[in-house]
């Protein structure tokens, strides 16, 4: 198998990116080799500070143009817009732009009759089901446009625009300079999503892309912090963003041959900032005065809501308690007449119980078989992760720790994580250089076979990669002259929604008349075994070994029992071990005898020895 990380850089390899593509911001990151650590780019997709510096972080914002040219990240809440030819010309609007569209990171690779009526209400868009195989596409009808684009069409724009911001910001110049990167992606993600978004990077652009568990890359971040002296640490990822939620468990043995391993991991699709934003929404349309009839502007009361809980919530890392008091006064203008609600902590704490449960679930669930006293520590990812009732629900789940870690920035853990990941493969970073290097990816979902129907489990859930897995069975007549194998992935949480990755056929190897009478008669059973393979990238390939082909079984394994091949080895391993120390008496002998002659200096002695052994 080709290895992951790349043994020297060269110019194809020349910088490889890490994108954490999240569903409300984006953040990208590079591996530095003159600091030998990764570091967040200033991309110029962001906002500036007061100090006139881009931000970090840029939102996942694409708005569409009626001449078909789109705005890209805090460009697309102004009137700056791209084309497809040239995403670096920044010119003014000379259409109308479409309201900008985020969140369609939630329906990538989603089946729309397993979209629930919920998520669709949290969504700021109108989703639409393709006339083929029945997957999401965004309708642009609530932005202004009449245009149905699919969510791997604005992957690719968002990609582009980050290749060639990061291009311009690394080397000044927005060419080829970037061939590589790693995209984040929820632990959730079936194989076809996270192959649907390789090809979007790859149209963005990108020579190779990899994708990565968000999850498994901010505990990649963690690892860099470890001390080399730690003791063996269990820690639970909690990673909560805009639109998705993981909980990753993960083994971290410090030293200096330190080693990271991943135990398992959990997420939910829906379930994220962008579930809190449509409760907020809900409630402060129901505590307004408002006119029979009235109509609401979604983006603004949902960007006023998205405020107000930025602004309840803050940035506060360890004196939660200091926050329990503050209110938000929320401005509405509605009716020509201003309105405010007075939204207390207390009130928003109860308004998102539900969200509170869910999350307490997924935590019971990655913690099954396994004691709440096995954790030694609890990483705190992603924006959302900042809610003050979230961080109480942790700390009660988990009453023997001290406190909640905050070693990493939750919004830039994965994209340093990924960047870590990214210098391995370009070869800028060195195995020896990064600790937690050694750390793969585990198998999102159960994948196995389709037989008569029914669901076969090859490969099993949150298996390390890369895995493999083999089952077998039996053709129905000896002469059967094919075989079939649908892969397929359950992609539910708890089983039920399969959905088909590919089809392989295989032929099979064609029997004399001989050999099917032969075979008829003594009532052998043909039996072809199915193995799934997938590499470290989650890639799955399908092979089939069968019993009747003389090519897949030598002769000698289908006639030699197993007991006379054992004989053989230790037969072999007696000769070897007889011969040496024939070698070694011989030399032995060799030399008393010129230690009593006197002859022949010790080069001469050395190679009569050997020249005197008898083969």
């Amino acid at each position: 198998m080709e290895s992951l990380y790349a043994t020297s850089t060269s110019a194809d390899s020349l910088c490889c990116v890490g994108i954490d593509l999240g569903t409300t911001n984006t953040t990208v990151a590079v591996w530095d080799e003159e600091t030998k650590q990764p570091r967040c780019l200033r991309l110029s997709l962001a906002l500036k500070s007061d100090l006139g510096k881009y931000l970090k972080s840029f939102p996942s914002a694409v708005s569409f143009l009626e001449d078909g040219g789109f705005s890209v990240g805090a460009a697309a809440f102004r009137s700056d817009s791209y084309s497809d030819s040239d995403l670096n010309s920044e010119r003014p609007s000379s259409t109308h732009p479409s309201t900008p569209l985020t969140s369609s990171k939630r329906i990538f690779g989603v089946l729309y009759s397993t979209l629930s009526e919920e998520t669709k209400k949290s969504l700021p868009f109108d989703v639409i089901s393709d006339d083929d195989e029945g997957y999401c596409n965004v309708n642009l009808g609530r932005s202004g446009l009449n245009e149905i684009v699919t969510p791997e069409r604005i992957a690719t724009i968002l990609l582009s625009a980050i290749r060639s911001s990061a291009s311009t910001t690394l080397y000044g110049t927005s060419d080829a300079s970037i061939t590589s990167c790693v995209i984040g992606v929820p632990s959730h993600f079936s194989l076809r999503s996270r192959s649907l978004l390789e090809s979007a990077g790859l149209a963005a652009g990108f020579n190779k892309v990899t994708t990565f568990a968000e999850s498994s890359a901010a505990a990649i971040s963690y690892g860099l912090f470890v001390r080399s002296d730690a003791k063996p640490t269990t820690a639970l990822v909690f990673d909560m963003g805009g639109g998705t939620t993981d909980v990753t468990i993960c083994r971290c043995e410090g030293g200096t041959d330190a080693k990271f391993m991943l135990l398992k991991s959990f997420g939910d699709d829906c379930l994220g900032g962008d579930d809190v934003d449509s409760i907020l929404v809900d409630w402060v349309k129901k505590n307004s005065r408002v006119k029979e009839n009235f109509q609401w502007d979604d983006k603004e009361i949902r960007d006023i809501c998205r405020n107000a809980k930025v602004e309840l919530c803050g940035n506060a890392e360890e004196q939660l308690e200091e926050l329990e008091e503050v209110t938000i006064d929320i401005d509405i203008d509605i009716d020509i007449e201003k309105q405010k609600l007075l939204l207390t902590r207390q009130n928003f704490d109860v308004l998102i119980e539900n969200i509170l449960s869910r999350c307490e679930r997924l935590i019971d669930r990655g913690l099954e078989k396994m004691k709440v006293e096995d954790i030694d520590e609890v990483i705190l990812v992603g924006g959302s992760s900042r809610i003050g009732a979230v961080r109480r629900l942790l700390l009660r789940k988990f009453p023997h720790l001290e406190g909640l870690c905050s070693a990493v920035d939750p919004d830039e853990a994965v994209a340093l994580g990924l960047s870590v990941r990214g210098g391995l493969i370009s070869g800028a970073a060195k195995p020896f250089e990064v600790r937690s290097s050694l750390m793969l990816d585990l198998l999102p979902h159960p994948v196995g076979i389709i037989v008569d129907g029914q669901f076969v489990t090859v490969m099993e859930r949150n298996s390390q990669l890369p895995c493999r897995g083999s089952v077998k069975f039996t053709t129905e007549t000896v002469n059967q002259q094919g075989v079939e194998v649908s892969v397929a992935e359950d992609v539910g949480d708890f089983g039920g929604t399969v959905r088909e990755l590919k089809k392989f056929k295989f032929m099979l190897y064609k029997l004399t008349d001989e050999e099917e009478e032969y075979y008829r008669e003594s009532k052998q059973e043909r039996i072809v075994e199915i193995t799934l393979v997938a590499d470290d990238e989650g890639r799955v390939r399908c092979h089939l070994f069968d019993n009747f082909d003389p090519e897949h079984v030598r002769p000698d394994d289908k006639t030699m029992p197993s007991d006379q091949k054992r004989l053989i080895v230790v037969s072999v391993f007696l000769f070897v071990v007889y011969f040496v120390l024939r070698m070694v008496n011989a030399k032995l002998e060799k030399r008393e005898i010129d230690e009593d002659n006197g002859e022949g200096d010790e080069m001469n002695s050395v190679n009569n020895n050997i020249a005197d052994v008898e083969f």
